[in-house]
């Protein structure tokens, strides 16, 4: 399965996690390591979810750009939600994906007009293979 990640890079480390998998987060001292190192914690967490008789969740977010800003488009209950790891406080929800992503582009715009010194756009995001073992006696 592919997965979307996203990883932040701060003066310390990087950190990644997957929008489509809450909870499940990975570090590094370098992007490359918090990837490998997300890879290790999403096959475990994917494991135990399965071991637990749970569904895997499915990958549904999606990823834009805007104005260098990665912003990942996740799927909720009641449609989707955008927000910038970059842009604290900076949010979008709509009901089609379609929608938020325009709602987002406006709001990055708004706060990049408005802010004198933006943040730098720090975060990358791509798609993970994660490898998910079929466990015996589990469905």
């Amino acid at each position: 399965m592919q997965y979307l990640i996203v990883i932040e890079k701060s003066a310390q480390n990087c950190c990644a996690f997957s929008p489509d998998v809450p909870g499940c987060i990975a570090t590094g001292g370098t992007p490359e390591a918090a990837r490998a190192n997300m890879r290790e914690a999403l096959e475990g967490h994917l494991v135990v979810t399965q071991e637990h008789g749970e569904p895997l969740p499915e990958p549904t977010s999606r990823v834009v750009t805007v104005h260098g800003y990665v912003v990942p488009i996740v799927k909720t209950d009641d449609g989707y939600f955008a927000e910038p790891p970059d842009l604290p406080g900076v949010a979008a929800d709509a009901a089609t994906p379609e929608l938020v992503e325009t709602a987002i582009r406006e709001k990055v715009a708004r706060r990049l007009r408005a802010d004198m010194e933006p943040p730098a756009p720090t975060a990358e995001a791509m798609r993970l293979e994660v490898e998910v073992p079929a466990i015996a006696g589990v469905r």
